[in-house]
């Protein structure tokens, strides 16, 4: 069994084997393209709000899908920029076999 964190601070997610609860271990890291914010799992993905904004004011951000089982990034879809003139755009959609709310603010 695996617990799936995010780390902000290092713009990574990270991974701790709990198949021994008393003895959990470091099951390594991936690098984010910016700071995760949350993550979800749906089956073998993790599925990582990544925030790439470099102020307040123009705001963007990725969602980010991730093979647990291998630790690598097999997609990133881009969520969209929010600029200061009120101006929203979307690069991308997608479709994961479920509903999936993405707020960015």
């Amino acid at each position: 069994m695996t617990v799936v964190y995010t780390d902000s601070e290092r713009e990574v997610l990270g991974f701790v084997d709990i198949s021994d609860i008393r003895q959990p271990a470091a099951d390594g890291v991936v690098d984010l393209p910016g700071e995760p914010t949350s993550v979800a799992i749906k089956g073998n993905y993790a599925l990582v709000a990544v925030n790439t904004s470099v102020d307040y004011v123009d705001t963007s951000g990725k969602l980010v899908v991730i093979d647990i089982s291998t630790k690598t990034i097999v997609r990133t879809f881009e969520l969209g920029e929010h600029h200061a003139n009120g101006r929203s755009t979307n690069a991308d959609r997608c479709s994961i076999q479920s509903q999936l709310s993405i707020t960015l603010s």
